[in-house]
């Protein structure tokens, strides 16, 4: 007991000419220059509540205390009384330095303290801050504090503990100033002292490095449909394989993993229960289970099937040159797609020439289009292939074309291997393929189909807005039809970025090498390209289609887009090694002058030719001969707004307001529509995101998008193409699009399907529009809600 009271007295005793004392009969503690730091009653209630260890002294609490304080520095002038504390004479030189030093620190520890949100640092709220940043690893029961608190509120002791004062010293100064110092060791800002009351962290967990799983192949058919070498075989391939209706028992889908039902037995699963056994009462089924009575499906064992090898054999020889040789490999891919189970081994076939190609890579493919012969038939290869190669176990099939039967030594030599032959596929230039079963004297057709060669291999659309299943993307990225029009947006009206269309339509190439195109005064812009190729542009108009022609002089390559608005598709052409100095367009192609040269190109085939301009003409030609006047063109696209582009901060207000640095998203009173206003309370900011970093976008590359993360994990992304997503954590609530614009009502789309706004952006449209009030009730209320 007389430990407690010694301990007691000595803990709550003030130093003498210290920072702090007691006053008024010790119901207050003053700080040096007389200002009020807090009551007793205060510190006692604050004392009883923290579990620290005992060794943290009054002084230091004293210390917090006043960093609380909202204008701490005015009302207390740390920096000169605390500063003082260094320069005691009872110190040594080193004691002098090391005071000092730490002095300075303690100062940037109440700093930083004082920088936190009002909400943390008064009332209650000042235990858990005191707590967070005295507490240390181990954690302590706060038992001895307790004690000596409620000691010290018993009264009992306030004679020795106000009529006396300790004597100042450097052990007393440092004990104070020490757990200070340490805090300020682990929270190096003020955020991350925020983080800990929030979060209980001092540090936010990292993710866990899994190793990302190996890449998956990529299919074949896919690799050939993105080489524009290979596109058309591929859609010929799959065309074949729709039309041709390839049997089962060739492609190996026949093979089932259990057969039918063959007999009813009283052993088997449990699964394999007739459903009348499940029908009788409990005890009498558990009855019949025990006595071997319960009846059972018997399946039928499947025969072992003994895998075999099939082989595609090709002629190459001079009458299958051209469309018959493209066709026959086509059908070749065909059968070895649909034999998913084993690849096939394929083989062409000269006149006296045998040489293995690989229908199983893009490279392999592009080799097999390489194999020609001059040979008239494949007759004396195909006798010594199927001589030295055949086997009775595997399978062999036979592309050739429906000439064969005119040759009389190839028929000679077929006669002789026909029974070792399985399928003929015979192919032909206007588009027929036939596929026969060859065993037995006579052929057995076993189908037959007529395919447009010409509109397969030369014709490829893609839709203009592609679906990229990227994780983390906005859902308007990945929207396949996404009904906003844009708003004119990084636009420098130029001959060779401006280009007049199908009557009165404009194209623009923009800065962030979009292709936007304006079609009325009264709505945006349609984007008819997302992403354009760097290099130099070059405009034309031909069967109905917007032509670009984009030049890449250093990469010696040519781009050409052919854009079909009212569809909404666009065919991209690629010339390689062909470093173009000038270009321009005529006649429906484009004129392209190398360095000695002029060549013409169709832009709908790649097709070159020689070119009647000289590269003396080719200079003197007007790049858009007939597009004249720019101003046409501003009074079309300029509808008297202004775009956002990039932001400092998205944040939501305490008013409970979504802003973009101080522009309020407002609905008007009558909820009609929606508009981003200036707003000079916008400088208070209440939610702010908790991370923000710049999002990398491979197919996007000219774009920027700058994502805002918030703690609960809802998200937004400015995109500079003057939008703005938002994804709520709150699954239940659809993604959604706002267009960043100003002076002008803005619009919005969500990721279900519906659009508000104005009809500049929306283009007028009848089906799932919503009322602005409705649409910012479904959507944007609830972001802004679940933040708070």
């Amino acid at each position: 007991m007389l430990e407690l009271t010694a301990n007691t007295i000595h803990y709550f005793q003030a130093p003498k000419d210290y920072f702090w004392k007691w006053v008024e009969n010790g119901t207050v503690l003053e700080f040096a220059n007389g200002r009020t730091i807090c009551y007793r009653e205060d510190l006692t209630f604050i004392l009883s509540n923290l579990v620290i260890p005992d060794q943290v002294p009054v002084g230091t609490i004293l210390l917090l205390l006043c960093a609380c304080k909202d204008n701490y520095k005015e009302l207390f002038e740390p920096d000169s009384y605390l500063f003082k504390l260094g320069y005691l004479p009872v110190y040594t030189e080193e004691e002098h330095i090391f005071v000092k030093q730490r002095m300075q620190q303690v100062l940037e520890l109440l700093a930083l303290v004082n920088a936190l949100p009002f909400e943390y640092r008064s009332g209650l709220k000042r235990i858990a801050l005191f707590q967070a940043i005295l507490e240390r690893e181990g954690g302590y029961e706060g038992k001895r504090l307790k004690s000596l608190t409620n000691e010290f509120k018993s009264g009992s002791l306030d004679e020795q503990v106000f009529g006396f004062q300790r004597e100042l010293s450097y052990t007393l100064v440092n004990s104070d100033i020490a757990p200070l110092v340490y805090a300020l060791q682990q929270f190096q800002d003020t955020a991350a002292l925020e983080l800990k009351l929030r979060t209980g962290l001092s540090v936010l967990p990292q993710p866990a490095k899994v190793g990302l799983p190996a890449p998956v192949p990529q299919d074949l058919m896919e690799q050939l449909a993105a080489d524009l070498k290979t596109a058309g075989i591929a859609r010929l391939s799959k065309k074949i394989i729709a039309a041709l209706n390839i049997p089962m028992h060739l492609s190996g889908s026949s093979d089932q993993s259990i057969g039918g039902v063959s007999d009813i037995s009283n052993r088997g699963h449990f699964d394999k229960l007739l459903l009348s056994e499940l029908a009788q009462d409990d005890l009498v089924l558990t009855a019949r289970l025990a006595n071997n009575e319960a009846l059972f499906l018997q399946r039928e064992a499947m025969p072992a099937s003994q895998q075999q090898q099939w082989h595609i054999i090709l002629d190459t020889t001079l009458k299958m040159w051209g469309m018959p040789r493209v066709f026959g490999l086509a059908a070749g891919l065909a059968f070895n797609e649909s034999k998913k189970q084993v690849q096939m081994d394929a083989w062409a076939l000269g006149g006296e020439s045998i040489v293995e190609v690989d229908l199983n890579s893009r490279q392999g493919i592009i080799t097999a289009l390489e194999q020609l012969d001059t040979g008239f038939n494949c007759g004396p290869a195909l006798k010594k292939l199927m001589t030295e190669q055949v086997s009775a176990k595997d399978k062999y099939i036979l592309i050739t074309g429906s000439h064969y039967q005119q040759d009389a030594a190839f028929m000679r030599a077929f006669g002789q291997v026909k029974a070792q032959l399985d399928y003929l596929v015979e192919v032909d230039r206007d588009g027929r393929i036939a596929l026969y079963e060859t065993l037995g004297k006579k052929y057995h057709l076993v189908n037959q189909a007529l395919i447009d060669l010409q509109e397969t291999l030369f014709t490829q659309n893609r839709t203009l807005r592609k679906s990229y299943e990227v994780a983390g993307l906005p859902a308007m990225l990945n929207a396949a039809d996404f009904p906003l029009l844009f708003p004119a947006s990084k636009i420098k009206l130029h001959q060779q970025t401006v280009f007049k269309y199908a009557g009165d339509r404009v194209a623009i190439l923009t800065l962030d090498r979009r292709l936007l195109s304006w079609q009325h005064k009264d709505q945006g812009a349609l984007e008819l390209i997302e992403q354009v190729d760097s290099g130099d542009a070059y405009f034309g108009e031909a069967k109905g289609f917007l032509l670009l022609l984009v030049r890449n002089f250093a990469a010696a390559t040519l781009k050409i887009y052919q854009v079909d608005a009212a569809n909404q598709t666009v065919l991209v052409n690629t010339i390689d090694n062909l470093q173009a100095v000038h270009t321009c367009f005529d006649g429906g192609l484009f004129h392209v002058s190398t360095a000695d040269s002029v060549t013409a190109i169709d832009p709908f085939t790649g097709h070159q030719t020689s070119s009647r301009f000289t590269v003396e003409t080719i200079k003197k030609a007007a790049v858009i001969p007939h597009f004249q006047v720019l101003n046409q063109v501003k009074k079309l696209i300029n509808n008297g707004y202004s775009v956002v582009n990039s932001a400092k901060s998205i944040y939501v207000h305490t008013a409970g307001k979504l802003f973009v640095d101080q522009r309020e998203l407002r609905l008007d009173p009558h909820g009609r529509f929606l508009t981003w206003k200036e707003n000079g309370m916008g400088a208070v900011e209440w939610i702010t995101p908790a991370k923000r970093e710049t999002m990398e976008i491979a197919h996007l590359a000219n774009l920027k998008f700058t994502k805002y993360m918030w703690a609960d994990g809802s998200e937004a992304v400015l995109d500079s193409r003057g939008l703005l997503h938002l994804k709520s954590s709150d699954t239940r609530v659809a993604e959604c699009t706002l267009l960043l614009v100003l002076e002008k009502t803005t619009a919005g789309w969500s990721a279900d399907g519906k659009l508000t706004g104005n009809p500049y952006f929306t283009g007028n449209r009848q089906t799932g529009v919503m009322l602005a009030a409705d649409f910012y009730a479904a959507y944007i209320q609830p972001f802004i809600q679940r933040l708070k």
